[in-house]
């Protein structure tokens, strides 16, 4: 097994992997998603703490609802800087 850590975007990965098996990248996609709850979680804007997000293949998808297409740009650059090689889908619905 090798072990390896990694920085990005300032949050810090610890992942393991056995060679012959992707759980490296596996490991490494959750962590996007689970770091792009938490900014969104933290937000000053409470519409943008509901919001969901979710990982496939090599796309990261925003899901909700918000009242202004601010909000929904900003959850989606909120999030941008810590997808690394994933796509952002901005899948926000905009309610008034």
């Amino acid at each position: 097994m090798i072990a390896k850590s990694f920085f990005h975007s300032k949050m810090l990965l610890f992942v393991s992997f056995q060679p012959g098996h992707n759980m490296m990248e596996q490991t490494y996609q959750q962590d996007i998603a689970s770091a792009a709850t938490e900014i969104l979680s933290r937000s000053s804007v409470a519409e943008l703490r509901k919001l969901r997000v979710d990982e496939s293949g090599n796309e990261l998808k925003l899901s909700g609802h918000v009242r202004s297409f601010y909000h929904k740009q900003l959850a989606q650059e909120s999030v941008r800087p810590i997808a690394g090689g994933l796509r952002v889908i901005n899948s926000v619905d905009v309610t008034h």
